[in-house]
């Protein structure tokens, strides 16, 4: 095995995995140590405790969250195209995912959830505002929209589909919710020719 694998990067992505497939409670730091391939005591070393290992295994993927969406909405000039690229990652992102991940990180990981809320109310609810300034600029969301009211908005929705009493996992998955709150969010604030543009795009996809 190089040592490349045994970074603690590496460790993270295998961390973060398992995280995905089986939820955060089940997943044991026997479990990490063996799918990363390294010993325990190393997890240990680097991580303090399985509290740590979480908080660290969420700031890493938040990164790698906001890099792939900054790059996003770097390569599409169009709001609508950033719009739905960013839903198109968090589909493919979510795609696997264990439906009891966000409910256990809430409930018994409460400090690594207050880090994706905090994300969600800075860096989530900042790209959508700046998202939605662009939009009035080129016409295609209305000029009567409040960017700051708007973008609390949608952040909220996020939140709200993540509430297990009021969306249970057992019958909608995290993918369709957020398929519907992103055409929700479009069509809410969209002008006759963003509309037009959203409407073109579908059908270029289907």
């Amino acid at each position: 095995m190089t040592t490349v694998n045994k970074t603690p990067n590496h460790l993270l992505e295998k961390t973060i995995a398992l995280f995905m497939r089986f939820g955060v409670r089940s997943v044991t730091m026997d479990d990490v140590a063996r799918e990363a391939g390294v010993s325990k005591k190393t997890l240990y070393q680097h991580y303090g405790d399985r509290q740590g290992l979480v908080m660290a295994a969420i700031e890493y993927h938040l990164d790698n969250v906001e890099n792939t969406c900054c790059g996003i909405f770097s390569e599409h000039k169009n709001p609508i195209d950033q719009l739905l690229g960013v839903s198109m990652f968090f589909h493919n992102m979510t795609r696997q995912i264990n439906p009891n991940l966000f409910f256990e990180l809430s409930k018994y990981f409460p400090e690594a959830w207050k880090r994706i809320e905090d994300h969600r109310s800075n860096f989530t609810q900042g790209q959508i505002k700046k998202n939605i300034d662009e939009g009035i600029k080129l016409g295609l969301y209305r000029d009567d929209l409040n960017p700051e009211i708007v973008s609390r908005i949608y952040t909220n929705l996020i939140e709200l589909i993540m509430d297990e009493d009021r969306f249970p996992k057992a019958i909608y998955t995290f993918k369709e919710l957020q398929s519907e709150i992103i055409l929700y969010h479009i069509h809410g604030i969209s002008t006759p020719k963003g509309i037009h543009y959203l409407n073109e795009k579908q059908i270029s996809h289907d």
